[in-house]
């Protein structure tokens, strides 16, 4: 059951979240565009890391309907700006690189009603190196 002080707690640990992330780069037409993209790419790789690259040549039909018109460049910009912002229960993360190109991996957030907010990895266990 979920009482009062529960509530405040919960409130408090987000507000102590927001205040420590800054401001957000993200406009809200980047914010739309990454809540079509993200679920998609979740879909398609996992929590695995990704190159830009590998999106753009994945054979997944999704991925190439919500990327459509999109170049490595713009799409990499859009994911720097989106580092470590929650969107539609997604946060984007650098987590390395590969031949001078950023690696990003995907995670979904977590948050349970009685106790503080908190991210986990996604879907599936990385698998390449880093």
């Amino acid at each position: 059951m979920v009482t009062l002080d529960l509530l405040y707690d919960e409130l408090r640990a987000i507000h102590h979240l927001l205040a420590d992330r800054g401001p957000s780069r993200l406009s809200r037409a980047d914010c739309d565009r990454l809540a079509r993209i993200l679920p998609v790419v979740v879909g398609a790789v996992g929590s695995a890391p990704f190159l830009v690259r590998e999106l753009l040549e994945h054979p997944s039909a999704g991925l190439r309907l919500v990327l459509a018109g999109c170049s490595s460049r713009s799409l990499g910009r859009l994911l720097r700006r989106a580092e470590g912002q929650p969107v539609a229960g997604f946060v984007v993360q650098r987590v390395g690189v590969e031949a001078g190109a950023v690696l990003w991996q995907i995670v979904k957030v977590v948050s349970e009603v009685s106790g503080p907010v908190k991210t986990a990895r996604g879907l599936a266990p990385s698998t390449r190196t880093r």
